[in-house]
C-alpha cells in the first residue's frame, strides 16, 4: 500500500479485498482507500487523509490529482490551501480547475494573500498559463474582499514603481490581468 506505483497500490488493496482484509489503524485506512481510489471515503476520513491528498496532487495521473483536489476542497483543512494554489499551475486544465473549485471551499482571508502573492513571483509566461480556473478564483475573492485586494494590489503598484524595466513589465501585466 506505501508503493509509489499506483497500479502496484491498487493491486494489492484488490488482493487484500479477496482476504478479507480489515485495516488496523488509522495509517492504513488511509493508504488502503487511497489505493482503492475510493475518494468518499478518504473525505469522511477526513484530516487524517489530507498528507496522502496533499502527496496525491504531484502524482503522474491527472485524474488522481483531479480528485485530490476535489476531496482537499471538501475536507477544507488549511494545510491544503497551498498546495492547492500550486495545483493551479497543474500541466492538465481538469486539474486547475478542481483546484480553484476547492480553493472556494475555504475561507477567502486564508486564500486571498498567498494567491496574489503567487501571482506577483509568477513570471508572466506562468501565470498565463493557468486559464479561467485562476481569472475565476481571482475574480471571486476581488468580490469578496476588495479592500484587502486593493491594498495588495497598492503595495504590488509601489513594486512596480522601484523595479527594473523587465520586472515593472511583469507587475504591470499582472495588474492589468487582475483588473480585466
Amino acid at each position: 500500500l506505501k508503493d509509489e506505483n499506483g497500479g502496484v497500490r491498487s493491486g494489492v488493496a484488490e488482493a487484500l479485498d479477496r482476504l478479507e482484509w480489515v485495516p488496523g489503524n488509522q495509517d492504513e485506512k488511509v493508504r488502503y482507500y487511497f489505493a482503492k481510489q475510493d475518494w468518499e471515503e478518504l473525505i469522511r476520513m477526513g484530516k487524517g487523509a489530507v498528507d496522502i491528498l496533499i502527496r496525491a496532487l504531484k502524482d503522474e495521473y491527472s485524474y488522481v490529482r483531479r480528485n485530490a483536489a476535489g476531496a482537499l476542497g471538501k475536507i477544507g483543512d488549511p494545510r491544503a490551501v497551498d498546495p492547492l494554489i500550486q495545483a493551479l499551475q497543474d500541466s492538465e486544465p481538469s486539474v486547475q480547475k478542481a483546484a480553484s473549485e476547492a480553493l472556494r471551499a475555504f475561507p477567502h482571508e486564508l486564500v486571498l494573500e498567498p494567491l496574489l502573492e503567487q501571482l506577483k513571483q509568477q513570471k508572466p509566461a506562468g501565470w498565463w498559463q493557468m486559464p479561467n480556473a485562476l481569472d475565476n478564483l481571482v475574480n471571486l475573492y476581488l468580490k469578496e474582499d476588495q479592500a484587502r485586494t486593493l491594498k495588495i494590489l497598492e503595495s504590488l503598484s509601489q513594486e512596480m514603481k522601484q523595479s527594473d524595466d523587465d520586472r515593472k513589465q511583469e507587475l504591470y501585466e499582472l495588474y492589468d490581468y487582475l483588473w480585466k
